[in-house]
């Protein structure tokens, strides 16, 4: 419902300023999908980044639970009781912590539980991890140790998205700024110079230079966001 109120005031806005013409509307579609993959592209950029944040607590408290002499089994019903602390209800990776520990008390072997919940979450992360420590448990390698590392790597990882987040976070907001000033100055000519703006509409040449316009608005703006879209 958010997203179906964002596209329609989007468009109507844009019908009113650009082409003052109910025939404005048409745009709904293009805004649509162009709102909406944006809309799609932050919502996983953010769970992405919340997942990492609660797998790299996951690993801390394995690692921790193995280091007081508990089993890999135990130590990720630990796990799952401190994401549960930490999280509640808010948590991504929670669901798939139960599931695998319910496995594991339906005697799957724990690596073959934790491979599932990586290929279920399509991380690249958690399956790196999965073949780590899939050949570590049949061969005996060291838990902790493997553990403790993959656990510190994430961490870097984290903790330098977090601080190129705040690098940007000014360019960020001048983008937001950018995007908004020409719609409002727009707005600002159409409701004081109502006569001044009306050569732009309602004939070929004027539509043909405010549709111009609004593509290179659109373009704009999306070359703005993919140039502050750092992945890392």
């Amino acid at each position: 419902m958010i997203l179906l109120g964002q596209n329609t005031g989007i468009t109507c806005l844009l019908a009113w300023l650009f082409y003052d013409s109910y025939w404005g509307l048409l745009l709904l579609p293009f805004v649509w999908w162009l709102n909406s993959r944006r809309y799609l592209t932050e919502k996983n950029r953010k769970w992405e980044e919340k997942l990492g944040e609660e797998y790299k607590e996951m690993l801390l408290s394995v690692s921790s639970s193995l280091q007081a002499g508990y089993s890999v089994e135990h130590a990720f019903e630990e796990a799952e009781r401190s994401l549960k602390l930490l999280y509640q209800t808010q948590s991504v990776l929670l669901p798939g912590i139960k599931r695998l520990n319910g496995q594991v008390r339906l005697r799957v072997p724990i690596e073959t539980a934790f491979r599932q919940m990586a290929e279920a979450y399509k991380s690249e992360d958690l399956i790196d991890f999965a073949v780590v420590f899939g050949f570590g448990k049949r061969l005996g390698g060291g838990y902790v140790q493997n553990i403790k590392e993959t656990a510190g790597k994430i961490s870097q990882r984290v903790e330098l998205m977090m601080e190129i987040r705040t690098c940007i976070a000014e360019k960020q907001l001048e983008l937001k700024a950018m995007m908004v000033m020409p719609v409002g100055m727009l707005a600002y000519m159409r409701l004081t110079a109502a006569d001044y703006m009306g050569a732009v509409y309602h004939n070929p040449m004027g539509i043909a230079v405010m549709t111009v316009a609004l593509f290179v608005y659109a373009g704009s703006i999306w070359l703005g966001r993919h140039i502050i879209n750092i992945s890392i």
